[in-house]
């Protein structure tokens, strides 16, 4: 009977076309194909075609010698699509990893500009109070000045780290 019943479908005549031809001309022909079962389910085969001659040096038939390999391709599309997967989440990470830095960049600007005000008013408040001979309001207005500098420290700290995760500062 003839090969096509078994034909899948999925390789392109022209795949057939150059296998044909190759044996025809004498030559031997190795490679993969995707085949039907008469239940339905396809497989993969590794074959190997190889001609036999009439005396004209004309094949006359041939030996076609076949492997199953339906698992070992499906393994490697499993492991293509794997890894396409880990690609996407690889991207996905790093987007979120930028995302994370743009935003601490932003945050720490954002609180950086009312701290500094926080502490430079704090500490003119100070100057006002030891010129008035306040003790009392220099002494809560200099932890109010000492904790907004550690603050600020910290803060710069995260924006440096934003920094080198973003790759602008080593």
């Amino acid at each position: 009977k003839t090969h096509r019943i078994i034909n899948s479908g999925y390789h392109p005549k022209s795949f057939f076309k150059d296998m044909w031809d190759t044996i025809k001309h004498g030559g031997i022909w190795r490679g993969e194909v995707k085949n039907r079962a008469k239940d339905g389910t396809e497989y993969w085969m590794k074959t190997t075609i190889v001609p036999f001659f009439d005396d004209h040096r004309k094949p006359r038939q041939f030996i076609s010698i076949r492997s199953d390999i339906t698992d070992r391709v499906k393994a490697e599309q499993e492991l293509a699509e794997r890894t396409e997967q880990l690609a996407r989440m690889r991207d996905e990470a790093v987007n979120a990893s930028n995302v994370k830095s743009q935003f601490l960049a932003n945050m720490s600007h954002e609180l950086r500009t009312p701290l500094n005000a926080i502490i430079g008013y704090s500490e003119m408040l100070r100057e006002e109070a030891e010129e008035m001979g306040d003790m009392v309001f220099v002494e809560d207005l200099k932890k109010i000045s000492t904790a907004g500098s550690h603050l600020l420290a910290l803060i710069n700290d995260i924006l440096d780290i934003s920094k080198i995760e973003a790759g602008r500062m080593e």
